[in-house]
């Protein structure tokens, strides 16, 4: 998987919460959350799953690499849900990667 996004702990940065919140990599913003004042709880949120982002990917595509090395997976014994939720997992990767 080529990485294609700032590499490094994704942190939001939290001395701007209102209508703006910051989330920093290496101390450089990588992503900017806007939203109006009605909704900061939401703005939260958001700016928490992207900082996540990163972390979440590498731990699906360790699972996914986990799973496909598993013998019954590689020799195809019963294992037709694992295929199934690999190929899943495989397309949410692509869908964040490409």
């Amino acid at each position: 998987m080529e990485k294609k996004f700032t590499e490094g702990e994704w942190i939001i940065d939290k001395k701007r919460d209102t209508v703006c919140i910051d989330i920093l990599c290496n101390d450089e913003v990588v992503a900017t959350c806007w939203d109006d004042y009605d909704c900061v709880d939401q703005l939260r949120a958001n700016a928490k799953l992207i900082a996540a982002a990163p972390d979440l990917l590498h731990r699906l595509n360790s699972i996914v690499l986990s799973v496909k090395a598993h013998p019954d997976y590689v020799n195809g014994q019963e294992c037709d849900e694992w295929h199934d939720i690999v190929e899943l997992a495989e397309k949410a990767i692509n869908k964040a990667t490409e």
